[in-house]
């Protein structure tokens, strides 16, 4: 039962990473897309399976997802076709930040391995309530912030959720993502009432 769990988890992580392939020009054109590859392609995605309780002032129907990333990454190319999508009817925004404080403005903000660890820690520490904190650095989601990425045995980029940490936020996440996570880390049995 475990390894048909585990065959259906793959595939659909499989589906969702070649469906927002097909959707993206610059990711088609490579016939394997590249670890950032994908992992851009699932910061979009969040966008779609995640829901802010209040992401933008009542009525606002202009106003960009913006998706903002620390640290060093190999390729720019995966950003700028970012910036050429829409989710729920808004506009996608990438912002690059050299540093991060709490008024910065962000639904999405993605922290590179090539940050230090201290520095990372201090970063989730200081985010705000309405801002997903999205990480690579080993156990990420457990120590950290809400999402991290991780690669498996196969080099194939996996999820950790710390669900806990989400709903904290005041953030709702649809069953699909919590489904294809390799881990989700939820409240303790015992701090549960």
């Amino acid at each position: 039962m475990k390894t048909g769990l585990r065959h259906w988890r793959h595939t659909a992580l499989t589906t969702l990473v070649l469906f927002a392939c097909l959707k993206w020009s610059a990711l088609c054109q490579a016939s394997i897309p590249g670890e950032y590859d994908v992992k851009l392609v699932y910061l979009y995605n969040f966008t779609k399976y995640l829901t802010w309780s209040h992401p933008f002032p009542e009525g606002d129907t202009d106003s960009p997802y913006i998706i903002c990333v620390m640290g060093k990454l190999p390729s720019d190319v995966p950003l700028a076709d970012l910036k050429s999508k829409t989710t729920r009817n808004h506009p996608i925004d990438i912002r690059l930040l050299a540093k991060y404080t709490p008024t910065t403005n962000c639904h999405i903000l993605f922290l590179t391995k090539s940050l230090g660890r201290k520095y990372i820690r201090d970063i989730t520490s200081a985010s705000t309530p309405d801002m997903l904190v999205v990480g690579e650095t080993s156990d990420f989601a457990r120590d950290n912030g809400e999402i991290g990425f991780v690669l498996d045995e196969k080099n194939r980029v996996r999820l950790e959720i710390n669900l806990q940490r989400v709903q904290q936020k005041d953030m709702s996440i649809r069953s699909q993502l919590l489904e294809i996570a390799r881990k989700v880390y939820r409240v303790p049995e015992e701090h549960r009432q």
